[in-house]
């Protein structure tokens, strides 16, 4: 896929994502650990993750789930769509239940997948490189990477959840 995405604009993107309502610190550090993986978004990846065991509810994988859905929807705040197409990705941002079982994708597994994937390919029909879920590389991501010197934007603490 060619770049269309200059630097200043994926700043941007990461900025819009750090600053989001529609999910938790958790959540946010997935999505943008994926997002830095797919190169300016240049190249399809996904991830899965499966829920804890016996714990569906506050698992990092439901955390992922209702954020991938949340961040795109327009009755909520960030509207990654719009942000992407604006950009002028062909990527799209998309979470779907279950996971790869054997090169095959099965919805019956407790797990959700995220997706950075070409908009006609978005959901599990989507061909992407599924990468290997490291919990450590995550915890150790930062909300905000500053590439370039002149952002302007000024820092914030990393822990504290946005405000509405």
């Amino acid at each position: 896929m060619q770049n269309t995405i200059n630097q200043d604009s994926y700043e941007a993107l990461e900025f819009l994502i750090s600053k989001s309502r529609d999910a938790s610190i958790e959540a946010k550090k997935v999505i943008l650990w994926l997002l830095r993986q797919s190169e300016n978004l240049t190249k399809p990846v996904c991830i899965s993750i499966d829920y804890d065991v016996g714990k569906f509810s506050g698992s990092l994988a439901e955390q992922v789930a209702e954020a991938g859905h949340y961040m795109k929807r327009t009755d909520r705040s960030t509207y990654l769509d719009f942000i992407f197409s604006a950009m002028g990705s062909e990527l799209r941002l998309n979470c779907q239940e279950g996971k790869f079982v054997n090169n095959r994708f099965s919805k019956n597994a407790l797990s959700a997948t995220l997706w950075v994937a070409p908009v006609k390919s978005v959901g599990y029909y989507g061909k992407a490189e599924l990468l290997s879920f490291d919990l450590s590389l995550i915890e150790a991501s930062k909300l905000r990477n500053w590439y370039s010197n002149d952002h302007g934007i000024p820092e914030f603490v990393e822990e504290a959840e946005v405000v509405a």
